[in-house]
């Protein structure tokens, strides 16, 4: 759920474990919501663009044609607080359920209104992971810079 989408797994079940556990297939474009932990999974969301199997300790609604996937990730991604809050048990402890999940009022324009504002916040989200990449590009270079000016090795004057 970290990863916020997840497009890719490490391992892979069989059918027989598939069959053997509590474990559920989900299907691509679902939101995910972390049900449980102390850190910051509990209330955490993502979205999953491949199929991927869960335990009972995350929450996947399915797409359908009501509701722009995207746009329901933004809406429960923005609430990440909220979540905590409605999760809060003894101690910290807590967790978030079925219910607390289908209680949540979730404002939903028209299915076009819902995808032009899913796509501004996505475009908003890859200007944001460029101008992180420049940064992480910019601040290796200083440190480059800093070693070679700072030992000498280059001379400005």
């Amino acid at each position: 759920l970290n990863l916020k989408v997840v497009d890719e797994v490490e391992g892979r079940i069989t059918e027989a474990g598939l069959k053997n556990s509590s474990t559920k297939m989900i299907p691509p474009r679902c939101v995910l919501i972390g049900l449980a932990g102390q850190g910051k999974t509990r209330g955490t969301v993502a979205m999953n663009t491949v199929a991927i199997c869960t335990n009972q300790s995350i929450a996947a609604v399915f797409p359908n044609e009501f509701f722009d996937p995207w746009y329901l990730y933004y809406n429960l991604d923005s609430r990440y607080e909220e979540l905590r809050e409605l999760s809060a048990g003894d101690g910290g402890r807590g967790g978030l359920n079925l219910t607390i999940i289908r209680s949540l009022e979730i404002p939903f324009p028209d299915l076009t209104e819902q995808t032009a504002i899913a796509t501004v916040l996505s475009d908003m989200d890859a200007d944001i992971t460029a101008i992180e990449a420049k940064l992480t590009k910019a601040r290796v270079i200083k440190q480059g810079m800093m070693q070679e000016l700072l030992t000498g090795r280059i001379r400005l004057v």
